[in-house]
């Protein structure tokens, strides 16, 4: 499946691990029952227009997740977006997935701002709609913000439940691209429990799941916390590589990084 290209995104690639409204979601509009007006549905010239619209809808809850969610800009006052109206937008676009992955974004961004209850309901929502479509790798992406969300609140052990069943949903399906940010939450919540040797093992095994597709997100955030494990020789040039990629990714704050302590 070809991604699609976005506007003003610099180095932040689509991350196949939380797969982004895509042209497939638009381009269902033009089954052939659609496409030909002889047939009794609207004539191309509409046809093409309302795939055109949806598609648009589609680009900018992306930009609204590569802008804010990815980037941390959760406070900014030149948000493209609001979460209301990315959901407007979704709405707006009369597809399920598009209102689904619109919710998950809005629940980052509440994740991000410390209103977890607001997060879960929407990621509550979001889940079932993805069970319903039957999409079980959107719904591990998902899963991964919720864990996430869980373990910011102090919902430790719910998160690692969680992560744990993810992980083993993700191997099943062999969806390889969706275990880094898995691994990342995993590490992240061994670490904050004091589990040094636990966590060493998560995070070296997700940073040999991640790849240039994310522009190295995923692997700036576990060498972070790499970073913070006592007695790490090599603290002082993980937090610096780990620095350098996320100002070139222009990322403004990662919420996950309040739950390390100071080495």
């Amino acid at each position: 499946m070809k991604r699609r290209q976005t506007r003003d995104t610099g180095d932040l690639a689509e991350r196949p691990h939380l797969r982004q409204p895509r042209v497939d979601v638009v381009a269902r509009a033009l089954d052939p029952p659609h496409e030909l007006g002889a047939r009794g549905g609207p004539d191309r010239g509409q046809t093409r227009a309302a795939v055109a619209q949806r598609a648009n809808q589609a680009q900018r809850v992306q930009e609204y997740h590569l802008r804010v969610v990815y980037r941390g800009c959760f406070a900014s006052q030149r948000l493209p977006e609001s979460p209301h109206a990315v959901d407007q937008i979704a709405r707006a676009a009369d597809d399920h997935e598009l209102v689904a992955l619109a919710q998950r974004e809005q629940g980052r961004t509440l994740c991000g701002l410390g209103r977890w209850d607001e997060a879960r309901a929407l990621f509550s929502d979001a889940r079932d709609r993805l069970l319903h479509l039957d999409l079980p790798q959107e719904v591990i992406a998902l899963d991964s913000a919720v864990a996430e969300c869980l373990l910011l609140s102090g919902h430790v052990d719910e998160a690692a439940v969680l992560v744990a069943d993810a992980l083993d949903r993700a191997r099943a399906l062999r969806a390889a691209a969706l275990m880094a940010p898995l691994f990342r939450v995993q590490g992240f919540g061994l670490l904050s429990a004091g589990r040094y040797s636990d966590a060493r093992s998560v995070l070296d095994t997700g940073l040999a799941m991640t790849d240039e597709a994310d522009g190295q997100y995923e692997h700036a955030l576990m060498m972070l916390a790499l970073a913070h494990i006592p007695g790490e020789r090599h603290a002082e040039d993980l937090r610096r590589r780990s620095r350098e990629i996320l100002s070139r990714l222009a990322v403004a704050t990662v919420p996950i990084a309040q739950l390390l302590s100071s080495p």
